[in-house]
């Protein structure tokens, strides 16, 4: 169902710092992100389901951190994922034009997710699994110049030597953004409120520096 590239900036590349070795000594961090990465909104109306997927794809970047050892947490500085609204396509014009005026592109022309924290994993080494290993995180996101501060799930995997996927999906209330949900067709199509922020990328680390 998601099928488009994505992705800018630093978000998640922490989870590429929580499955290196040598934490404690890491401050910063390089990355690439594949292009087979994808971010996509989905919802529904009292018509049909629907899905937005971006177009929009990014180079990599550097992230910075610091690390608490005691309480086993990462805090971030700068890691965060821009998507330009507009790069959002909901398979017709007609929605496109719909999403973006919900979402006041031309004012607010990106959807924002920055990475405050991370939780590193008490009981399973991601260095050494190829097994999905949930991650509990910070996020602020921030929507039509709303910003909100949530917890976020991400599932991580190792699929080889400094490459890993990773998967998140959160479901939001658009009036909690101060958005009120589109309807079409004078009020013929409504729209749920809830809408959900899928988001599935490969990271490839490039390199470490202490």
């Amino acid at each position: 169902m998601l099928t488009n590239k994505v992705i800018h900036s630093g978000l998640f590349l922490m989870l590429i710092v929580i499955l290196s070795s040598g934490l404690t000594m890491l401050r910063n961090i390089n990355y690439s992100i594949d292009p087979s990465s994808k971010l996509s909104l989905e919802g529904t109306s009292n018509v049909t389901d629907f899905s937005c997927d971006c177009k929009q794809s990014f180079p990599g970047d550097e992230v910075y951190f610091e690390e608490d050892l005691e309480n086993g947490t990462l805090t971030f500085q700068g890691a965060q994922l821009n998507v330009k609204t507009k790069n959002l396509d909901c398979g017709n014009h007609g929605m496109n034009k719909d999403m973006y005026n919900t979402l006041m592109a031309d004012k607010y022309p990106y959807i924002s997710i920055q990475l405050l924290s991370a939780t590193l994993p008490k009981t399973t080494s991601l260095q050494d699994s190829r097994y999905w290993t949930s991650l509990n995180t910070r996020v602020a996101l921030t929507i039509a110049g709303h910003k909100k501060v949530m917890p976020l799930v991400v599932e991580a995997k190792k699929l080889s030597d400094g490459k890993y996927h990773f998967k998140a999906c959160q479901m939001i209330r658009m009036t909690d953004f101060g958005i009120d949900p589109p309807k079409p067709f004078f009020g013929m199509i409504k729209v749920s409120d809830e809408i959900t922020i899928n988001m599935n990328l490969i990271i490839q680390k490039k390199n470490e520096s202490n």
